[in-house]
């Protein structure tokens, strides 16, 4: 396959992806603001990237609901708005129109028109449940259309590495915001801010369902941790996305007859989440983890893009 066609498979699931993650981020603070009785923005602020602060703050007061919102969906100032990213996913898809079926092109061409005229205007908290479900139902939509009826083959493989890189960027930038350390701490002392905390980082991962499944309901920092990270049965943790950008890998060197570096970062990254680390949450190793993760995540991308080419 050609580098360029690769580049824009990979890029049109990251962007997806991308978007998908945003609107989950808002439907957690969506939820904090309807069933609490506090009006503490400062659990909102986690909802904006920290590189994007400053651009933030040059043109709102304050983190509300409503302001950060609109910043994240549609704002002109921000770069990685939800509107921009299902843009440049449809953008990227036309391009390689004839390596995907009907049903893949027409799940991205409905995604742009179904929420075009929602996201040119502006965002009230009376239609952003609307706004949310729709973007995510959008994301849905293509990933079964994907797996439905893709063959699989060199084209189905890049658009899963470009989902499950971009899935584990958006899992691991968030255990590595200064939300790691209320799961660092070595009281069994829950206040009502850690337990909303805990809240909002579960649902914005889509994880806090799942979770109460396995746990009875109780908010245990190692626990959280090692769902996040450990288990493979968590469709956002970090080994469950790992294992999965592996497997794509591994074909591609199959399909290829060729050896990567790539594969060779993903795998050393899967015997790190399978060695037996003490999984501990009090264990101080647990941050240096999730740091080399972050950083590793960061070079296979780079490496997966010189190894196939990507433009």
């Amino acid at each position: 396959m050609l580098g360029r066609y690769a580049d824009n498979l990979y890029w049109m699931a990251r962007y997806l992806e991308r978007a998908e993650n945003v609107a989950r981020k808002i439907q957690a603070g969506l939820h904090y603001s309807i069933t609490s009785r506090e009006t503490n923005t400062d659990l909102l602020e986690f909802l904006i990237e920290k590189n994007q602060h400053k651009i933030f703050k040059k043109k709102y007061k304050d983190f509300s609901l409503n302001n950060v919102s609109n910043f994240l969906i549609n704002d002109d100032q921000n770069e990685n708005n939800i509107k921009i990213l299902l843009q440049k996913a449809r953008t990227n898809g036309k391009v390689v129109r004839t390596s995907l079926t009907r049903e893949v092109s027409n799940s991205l061409n409905q995604a742009w028109i179904s929420t075009e005229k929602l996201l040119n205007r502006q965002i009230k908290i009376n239609n952003l449940p609307e706004i949310l479900e729709n973007i995510l139902n959008t994301g849905t939509v293509f990933r079964g259309s994907v797996y439905g009826t893709m063959l699989r083959n060199d084209t189905f493989n890049f658009i899963r590495i470009g989902t499950f890189i971009e899935r584990s960027n958006n899992t691991v930038s968030i255990l590595n915001t200064k939300y790691y350390r209320i799961l660092l701490r070595n009281t069994v002392i829950v206040s009502k801010m850690d337990y909303n905390r805990w809240e909002i980082l579960l649902r914005s991962l889509s994880a806090w369902r799942s979770f109460n499944w396995l746990s009875g309901e109780y908010l245990d920092p190692a626990a959280i941790t090692n769902f996040l990270v450990f288990d493979n049965r968590m469709p956002r943790s970090l080994s469950f996305c790992n294992k999965e950008i592996l497997s794509n890998l591994s074909y591609l060197q199959d399909i290829y007859q060729n050896k990567y570096d790539s594969y060779k970062i993903a795998k050393k990254t899967q015997k790190s989440l399978t060695s037996g680390i003490i999984r501990s949450i009090h264990n101080k190793k647990l941050y240096n983890f999730i740091k080399e993760y972050s950083e590793n995540n960061t070079n296979l991308h780079f490496m997966i893009t010189r190894d196939f080419n990507l433009v």
